[in-house]
């Protein structure tokens, strides 16, 4: 008995690394998802080893959604100019041209976005050359768009926040 649960935490603990090593590319949901999708297949097999492996594929995909609570995160920035974050810790910081933040954000934008770009929590954009906010592959466009209902805000959304930091973060775009 000891052996298998040995084995459990170590084939768990490999799962999870394997997971964690496509964190700087790949959204949280998205891990997440995959890691269920491989499980749920692992562990109908009617082999024990696959079975096995299934449930160390499940606990280490379930670990992922921890990070869906730290923020979102700008992982590529390309854009010309500078671009504004609203960190939860620091609140509005400037990064320069290809510069990412060392921290997760809540938001982000740049002079003459008019508006501010909100960023749920575990989902990762970039900012292309012109500008353009896009999604990397995977679950982070739906989540924020769909089920957070954020993405791109107006004046009217900003004035409603009781966060005087997305104001002054409003306040760069202008």
């Amino acid at each position: 008995m000891k052996n298998k649960e040995l084995k459990t935490l170590a084939v768990g603990t490999l799962a999870y690394a394997s997971l964690k090593s496509l964190s700087p590319k790949v959204d949280p949901y998205t891990r997440t998802f995959a890691g269920g999708l491989l499980s749920s297949a692992l562990m109908l097999s009617e082999n024990p080893q696959h079975r096995f492996l299934g449930v160390a594929a499940g606990i280490a995909s379930l670990l992922q959604i921890f990070e869906t609570f730290k923020g979102g995160r700008l992982i590529e920035n390309n854009f010309k100019q500078k671009i504004y974050v609203l960190d939860e810790k620091f609140g509005v910081s400037e990064l320069l041209p290809g510069q990412l933040p060392s921290n997760y954000i809540d938001g982000l934008t740049f002079k003459g976005m008019n508006g501010i770009f909100k960023v749920s929590d575990g989902v990762y954009i970039r900012a292309n050359e012109n500008g353009i906010i896009e999604y990397p592959l995977g679950l982070s466009k739906m989540v924020n768009q769909c089920i957070r209902d954020a993405g791109y805000k107006n004046i009217t959304w900003v004035k409603q926040q009781q966060d005087s930091s997305w104001k002054a973060l409003y306040s760069k775009s202008l």
